[in-house]
């Protein structure tokens, strides 16, 4: 099996993308495709993981419309990303997706009072960077001929100079892992349930 083939298996089965996708014209597609794909996968994870969204008419359970607000809001925000990162992401979590999009909706079918919190918003941000990092990083070491330009130049014009602000998706067992690591801590019971919540 070629390299190529590989990659872009596993691409297809992560994303739902390969290396240099065509539109019904045979031409490339544009970086809006990729980043929407990798938007949609982070909401996947954010949704399987934290969500728990189902069906319901007064809040996001199983809202299709909600969902896809979300996707394109997250969409739009990666596509202008500008200035200080940490505003840029503090701005996408707390004033678009909390403030906006999922303001006071109970977005858990096992417990109906538990609302979309900042760290479900940073779970949604972080993934969808994380998957646009990784479409980068495999696109970037291939022939030119074989990737999408435009979504390289896209990630080396917007992304490439946060790379070192970027968060690292951290869920809590890597916080029950360093919290078990300390020995010399000084928080106690009331403080670890607190970090980890």
């Amino acid at each position: 099996m070629k390299t190529e083939t590989a990659i872009n298996f596993m691409l297809y089965t992560l994303m739902e993308v390969t290396l240099n996708d065509l539109d019904k014209n045979g031409t490339p597609v544009g970086k809006e495709y990729y980043i929407e794909k990798a938007v949609r996968r982070a909401y996947r994870d954010a949704s399987s993981h934290v969500l728990s969204i189902e069906e319901g008419k007064n809040d996001s359970k199983k809202n299709p419309c909600i969902k896809e607000k979300a996707i394109s809001k997250v969409v739009g925000e990666v596509q202008k990303i500008s200035g200080d990162y940490e505003c840029w992401h503090k701005h996408v979590c707390k004033d678009i997706l909390i403030g906006e999009i999922y303001q006071d909706k109970n977005v858990d079918y096992k417990e109906n009072n538990r609302k979309f919190s900042y760290g479900i918003a940073q779970k949604f941000v972080n993934m969808t960077i994380k998957y646009l990092v990784v479409l980068y990083t495999v696109m970037k070491d291939m022939d030119t001929d074989k990737v999408n330009q435009k979504y390289i130049e896209f990630y080396e014009e917007k992304l490439k100079k946060y790379e070192q602000d970027f968060h690292v998706p951290i869920d809590s067992y890597i916080l029950e892992g360093v919290w078990n690591s300390d020995k010399n801590h000084e928080f106690d019971a009331n403080d670890k349930a607190e970090i980890l919540e």
